[in-house]
């Protein structure tokens, strides 16, 4: 809730006045054992694009929560590893993903940008670093519906990295 609490302090200023925040923290006192810096970046790049999906404006929201990788949970996410994780979710009701753009998203250098507009890392860094937490993201995308990032990190309890608050 802390990291959720600085992100959204950071990230208002560059949402633009058509888009509002909303904010849903995790229920449970959970922590996650990470970098804090890289956390942040990591989600920082997601509202980015969140933004740019939203050309006209709408809505996001930012929310956790403590998810259990029981057997059931393991075999429709095959990076998992039994335990509990924090899943931190940034949706937009932005212009949504073909079935193509998601499948590509989280590769260096893809973009659907014009040319000068991103250089196409701003995802595929933001994968890189929940790799280096033991953690994973996962995108959920329909055109015109909007997107919903899903960031799986291991709780403190399960991580090896150490937290640092940045």
């Amino acid at each position: 809730n802390r990291l959720i609490g600085d992100l959204v302090a950071m990230t208002r200023p560059l949402m633009g006045a058509g888009i509002e925040l909303g904010v849903k923290p995790c229920d449970d006192a959970v922590s996650v054992r990470a970098d804090g810096g890289m956390l942040h970046q990591l989600l920082m790049n997601i509202c980015v694009n969140a933004r740019d999906a939203m050309p006209n404006g709408g809505r996001l929201i930012i929310g956790a929560q403590r998810r259990t990788a029981d057997p059931e949970f393991c075999k429709g996410h095959p990076w998992a590893e039994p335990g509990e994780y924090v899943m931190i979710s940034v949706s937009d009701t932005g212009i949504g993903m073909s079935a193509e753009v998601r499948e590509r998203v989280f590769e260096p250098f893809f973009t659907t940008r014009e040319t000068g507009k991103g250089r196409g890392l701003g995802l595929s860094m933001a994968y890189g670093m929940a790799l280096r937490h033991r953690g994973m993201i996962d995108v959920h995308s329909d055109p015109g519906v909007g997107t919903t990032f899903n960031v799986y990190l291991p709780t403190g309890e399960t991580a090896q990295t150490e937290f640092r608050s940045t």
